[in-house]
């Protein structure tokens, strides 16, 4: 379980910056984000997606808008690609997905945040 909480850890943060400002899969995120409707807004220093519906703009988050966020969406697939379900999956799914946002959380808050 140990190795699955890390594996997603990483991987949303690794999208997270891959698909940021500059960087590989920018154009992905930017397509995704006209699908849904979507509109690239700068305010100053801010930049943001604009959507027309709060709905979508929730949805957005857990997407690729926010690593602490993106646990929850991408921890269940990876759990689900990798794990086989069972009656352990009831508890295990919650503690990967929150031990995975935890550490996000401390990991762009004090680590990448400071150094972007």
């Amino acid at each position: 379980m140990l190795n699955l909480i890390i594996y997603t850890s990483l991987f949303t943060l690794g999208l997270f910056i891959a698909t940021g400002e500059g960087f590989v899969l920018r154009s992905a995120k930017n397509q995704l984000a006209w699908l849904l409707g979507g509109r690239y807004r700068q305010d100053g220093e801010d930049v943001y997606y604009q959507f027309p519906s709060k709905f979508i703009t929730e949805l957005w988050k857990p997407l690729t808008g926010c690593p602490v966020c993106m646990p929850s969406v991408w921890g269940t697939v990876i759990y689900s690609l990798m794990m086989p379900y069972s009656v352990d999956t009831i508890y295990e799914l919650p503690i990967i997905i929150c031990s995975s946002c935890a550490i996000n959380f401390i990991l762009f808050k004090n680590l990448i945040q400071g150094h972007v």
